[in-house]
């Protein structure tokens, strides 16, 4: 088929093979067009936060509680049953920071006040202090051991550091070593006082308190 534009100048012919031809360029071009804007590459954030291993184990002696017997009123620096046992002047309440720990560890402890049980009134916990270290168990080898006299601490009752940081930044399979002492004032209200005693072991470089 033949297509005729009649002109002053002339005729031109136009044939049907030249407009299928500009008909399949304009199709290729479209096609490309499109496949253009087929997929979009971006890209996010990725992240982790990885905290702190912390693990402690009592000893025995302090699993079975800080107990300091049948005591008369009026007599201080009554040692807790278990500070010492056979020769050396050795105590027995330890805490022991893990082996696997991914860093030091902060010993912390706390106790509340101690009730009467059945009645009042209350003994206030800081009748009861403590001293500590982490190298040796052997209270006559250490000054901060020694006796209540060279600086024993009161308890409190929120959480605080033991030893106000002498069990602090223990290494990795350490020991926490803990002497307890009890006054009890004179003329005091005969009867048995009980309450919790708290400890916790947290990482020297970690943001987590103990609660």
């Amino acid at each position: 088929m033949t297509i005729v534009f009649k002109t002053n100048q002339g005729s031109i012919r136009v044939t049907e093979k030249f407009l299928i031809t500009c008909t399949v360029t304009t199709f290729l071009l479209l096609i490309a067009i499109v496949m253009a804007a087929e997929y979009q590459s971006t890209g996010v954030v990725m992240n982790a936060t990885v905290g702190y291993t912390i693990a402690i184990t009592p000893s025995s002696a302090l699993s079975r509680g800080i107990l300091f017997g049948s005591l008369t009123g009026g007599i201080n620096n009554n040692m807790a049953q278990n500070d010492t046992t056979g020769t050396g002047n050795v105590t027995q309440y330890n805490i022991t920071a893990d082996s696997a720990n991914t860093d030091t560890t902060d010993f912390w402890h706390y106790a509340p006040n101690m009730d009467k049980q059945g009645s009042s009134p209350t003994l206030l916990i800081g009748n009861v202090t403590h001293e500590s270290n982490k190298t040796t168990p052997d209270k006559s080898s250490n000054v901060n051991m020694t006796n209540k006299a060279d600086g024993a601490i009161a308890l409190t009752t929120s959480w605080s550091r033991i030893g106000n940081g002498n069990c602090s930044t223990v290494a990795q399979g350490g020991s926490c070593w803990i002497a307890y002492w009890l006054d009890v004032p004179s003329g005091w209200s005969s009867g048995t006082y009980n309450t919790t005693y708290y400890y916790c072991g947290n990482a020297t470089n970690g943001n987590t308190a103990c609660s």
